[in-house]
């Protein structure tokens, strides 16, 4: 009995242990998360700091939270522009923890915020230099580039091996695997369009260029705004008339924003809405999960220019 006691108090200690000896890792976001979980598995514990569906760029952190990121043994966010609550709490050097800034690694394909044509219904202007983003700064969507989910995941499976290199072989064989789906499904996203088709859509937030750069999809304009009684007829009948000139496929939506105004101007266009999530947060089957989040986007953009071509061809 007294042999059987001291058993169980030493799985016991084992157990706590193991729990212990787990890395803990700290991201920004949903899709960052997923990678991180993809990668560390079960010898990790990662801690989304930002709230589902939260304003990345307006969020202000809570104590639990500022313990969570100060204490995680690696940090792998975005960049300061998506959000800079974290930003702030980076600035002091710590030898300890291991900053991961997925716009800073090597190899990560970084667009500048690009100007297109916006109507909204704040203001009126030509050129889209987004509200939330400062002229000239990076497109913070990053993880909408295949290429960069694989940089972002090699380079925290190095991480990972290098602080506990014990679990080397797992770290390895889950990069493995994960780079192997990411591959199955970039070969689906390719062999949905073909670079020659005249490929454009309207979104309601530019949030997509690093996913249309890379499939030859052309954004025409974007429409900001919740509510279009701000805009004149007239404002609205020649923003029509110029988008009219060359086709425009669909209305790319984020499901968390109620824009009547981007409503309104698809409505008048005819072409379909369809609802994406950059973030994958306002998905359920998306949501936290980088390789679902990258097959909803595809599936988005092949139904918005399938619906378009099937709407041409009944004509």
């Amino acid at each position: 009995m007294i042999r059987m006691f001291a058993l169980l108090i030493g799985c016991s200690l084992a157990t706590a242990g193991l729990a212990q000896d787990k890395m803990t890792i700290a991201t920004d976001i949903g899709a960052l998360k997923s990678i991180a979980t993809y990668v560390g598995g079960s010898a990790v514990t990662v801690t989304r700091i930002v709230p589902e569906n939260a304003d990345h760029h307006s969020l202000s952190l809570r104590p639990s939270q500022v313990r969570a990121l100060k204490s995680a043994d690696v940090v792998l966010w975005t960049d300061p522009t998506f959000t800079p609550a974290i930003a702030k709490l980076l600035t002091d050097e710590d030898s300890e923890q291991i900053v991961l800034t997925a716009s800073k690694l090597n190899g990560i394909s970084v667009y500048d915020s690009r100007d297109v044509t916006v109507l909204s219904d704040s203001h009126e202007h030509d050129h889209d230099h987004d509200h939330d983003h400062e002229d000239h700064a990076i497109d913070p969507h990053l993880w909408l580039h295949v290429g960069n989910i694989r940089t972002i995941a090699q380079d925290l499976s190095a991480t990972l091996v290098k602080r506990a290199p014990e679990h080397r072989s797992l770290f390895q064989s889950n990069l493995a695997v994960f780079l192997d789906q990411l591959d199955q499904i970039e070969a689906d996203i390719k062999s949905r369009f073909q670079p020659s088709d005249p490929l454009r859509y309207m979104a309601a937030h530019d949030s997509f260029q690093y996913f249309d750069v890379a499939y030859g999809f052309q954004l025409a304009a974007v429409v900001t705004g919740s509510d279009g009684h701000e805009v004149g007829p007239k404002t609205v009948a020649n923003f029509i008339a110029d988008l009219s000139k060359t086709p425009v496929s669909c209305l790319i939506l984020d499901p968390r924003e109620g824009t009547a105004l981007a409503q309104q101007i698809a409505t008048d266009l005819a072409i379909p809405v369809i609802e994406l999530d950059p973030t994958g947060d306002a998905m359920d089957t998306t949501r936290n999960d980088i390789l679902g989040l990258l097959r909803e986007t595809a599936v988005a953009f092949d139904t918005c220019f399938d619906v378009n071509t099937a709407a041409a061809q009944s004509r």
